[in-house]
């Protein structure tokens, strides 16, 4: 189970600094972000679908009882994108995304209400010492609080509901075959996003590349990393390793394209390290059984 649990662990680890590279890429694609999501899940379903074709009858495992729990794991997926995107355009990037990372507090929250998770000021202390460093390596200071927007913070709780009910739902996803998983997952965000698309945007100057590995790498391989690290993780770890993209991103920006960071930005950083040192820590075989069970 100690196994199980590891691996799942380095896949989500994974899938979270694939997303923080994204940014890299979405810089490279002139495109709404709209159509940068179509676009993705679209590759994305493609992909998988033909890797889904290539499967003999056995190994095409669509467990009926879970039709449901797909579909809405999908939907999920779906208004977490709409609703950040929605956000970004009412508010600030900043106090969005620092609202959007609430999504980890509402699933340590979910997990003591319905999952048996036992509170701990250690569980709770490491979530929240995460969530403030998140705040400062977006960027948050005061005068973002005077550019405030109902609507604008409205979307991003609710994009981070979504973003939260997409993990929890996922987790009960357990008998159908992962790749047919994901697979349905973006060809239900393909089909529901085909309602926003602007189809006469100019894709002449699109780089080709940058598309390609959006589709590839920052969908296909995150997102089958990312639902399996999902199933295999302790819901409290899921919570914290969430925050390991914001740190992912903003380090890319800082070796790739040079940007100066702020005395705060390297606080959060540090924050959100020493929050995941002390629980990893924590999580390390040879503590006492008293302490695994009521901390884990």
């Amino acid at each position: 189970m100690q196994h199980h649990h590891t691996n799942g662990s380095i896949a989500f680890i994974c899938a979270m600094f694939i997303s923080g590279s994204i940014g890299l890429v979405v810089k490279s694609i002139p495109m709404p972000a709209i159509n940068i999501v179509f676009v993705r899940c679209v590759l994305c379903a493609f992909i998988l679908g033909l890797i889904v074709i290539s499967y003999n009858r056995r190994q095409r495992i669509l467990d009926r009882t879970e039709w449901i729990t797909i579909l809405a794991s999908g939907l999920c997926l779906v208004f977490n994108w709409v609703f950040l995107f929605e956000a970004f355009q009412r508010t600030t990037i900043t106090t969005a995304v620092s609202i959007y990372y609430l999504a980890p507090i509402f699933i340590m929250v979910y997990g003591f209400l319905f999952l048996k998770e036992q509170p701990s000021l250690l569980k709770i202390g490491v979530v929240l010492l995460a969530f403030l460093g998140a705040s400062l390596v977006a960027g948050i200071h005061s005068s973002d609080f005077s550019q405030l927007s109902l609507d604008g913070v409205l979307f991003a709780l609710l994009a981070a509901i979504f973003y939260a009910a997409l993990i929890l739902i996922s987790r009960n996803v357990q008998k159908t075959d992962l790749v047919l998983f994901v697979f349905l997952q973006t060809l239900i965000g393909a089909i529901t996003l085909f309602l926003w698309v602007d189809f006469n945007v100019d894709i002449s100057a699109i780089n080709p590349i940058a598309v390609l590995t959006i589709g590839i790498i920052h969908t296909a391989i995150m997102y089958l990393l990312f639902f399996y690290g999902v199933k295999r993780t302790p819901v409290m770890m899921v919570a914290l390793f969430g925050f390991i993209d914001p740190v992912a991103a903003i380090l890319l920006d800082f070796i790739v394209l040079n940007a100066q960071l702020t005395f705060a930005q390297w606080i959060g950083v540090a924050l959100i390290g020493t929050a995941l040192g002390i629980k990893t820590l924590q999580e390390q075989p040879g503590r006492s059984r008293t302490l695994a069970i009521k901390d884990v």
